[in-house]
C-alpha cells in the first residue's frame, strides 16, 4: 500500500473547502475517522443531553478540566482528595 507525504498543492484549486486536524503525522484512515466522529456528534440524538453544548471545542477559550480515573493512586500520583467521596475511596 502507498504512503504519501502530503498532496499535491494543484488539489487545492479543486476543492470548496479545506479541514485540518492538526499538523502530525498521520495516515488517511485516521483524519477520515476523526472527520466522521466530528460530523457525526453533530447529529440530532447522538450525544446525550448537552453534552455536545459544553465540549471544550464548543466554549470560547476554554479548556477541559483535568480528567481523572481508577486507580486512586498510580505511579505515585493520586486524585485529588476533594474529588473522592466515601463511595470511591472504599
Amino acid at each position: 500500500m502507498c504512503r504519501y507525504e502530503g498532496y499535491d498543492e494543484r488539489v487545492v484549486t479543486l476543492v470548496d473547502e479545506q479541514l485540518s486536524i492538526g499538523s502530525y503525522p498521520d495516515r488517511w484512515r485516521t483524519a477520515a475517522m476523526v472527520l466522521i466522529d466530528s460530523v457525526v456528534r453533530l447529529l440530532p440524538g447522538c450525544l446525550a443531553g448537552t453534552s455536545a453544548e459544553i465540549e471544550s471545542y464548543s466554549l470560547p477559550n476554554v479548556l477541559e478540566y483535568p480528567q481523572y480515573t481508577r486507580p486512586e493512586e498510580y505511579r505515585g500520583l493520586s486524585v485529588p482528595k476533594v474529588l473522592l467521596s466515601d463511595i470511591t475511596s472504599k
